[in-house]
């Protein structure tokens, strides 16, 4: 009796301590990953409020000019949804304003990656 009773203890210890490793493993969230540095547009630096955009995968984050660096900088942090995880060197298209900026950034878990961000209006005639 008194083996059968440690067994069931013995069992019930161990199926707690599984579903505790599997709950923590759903619980993981992968790093984002940060994006910083300046913004100009037609080579003048862009206005405070300037919008500037992150595309990844069909999600997109926003923030505006400037961030805490100063005046035409921005900063951005882009972290996969939950319970997904990008891969390494997925494209992002950025954008200032409505218009795609002419650099294109790659994400990188847990990176803090500088990219100046520039765009040419194109003159009327």
């Amino acid at each position: 009796m008194r083996k059968i009773l440690s067994m069931s203890v013995i069992s019930v210890l161990i199926l707690s301590l599984l579903f505790g490793i599997a709950s923590i493993a759903l619980a993981l969230e992968y790093p984002p990953c940060r994006f910083h540095g300046t913004v100009q547009i037609d080579g003048a630096a862009a206005p405070d409020g300037t919008l500037i955009t992150a595309s990844i995968e069909g999600k997109t984050t926003t923030t505006t000019t400037p961030a805490a660096a100063g005046p035409s900088t921005y900063f951005i942090e882009l972290a996969p949804p939950e319970g997904t995880r990008y891969a390494t060197g997925t494209e992002i298209i950025f954008y200032v304003g409505n218009d795609p900026a002419e650099q294109i950034g790659s994400f990188e878990e847990g990176g803090m990656i500088t990219l100046n961000l520039t765009f040419t209006t194109t003159a009327s005639t």
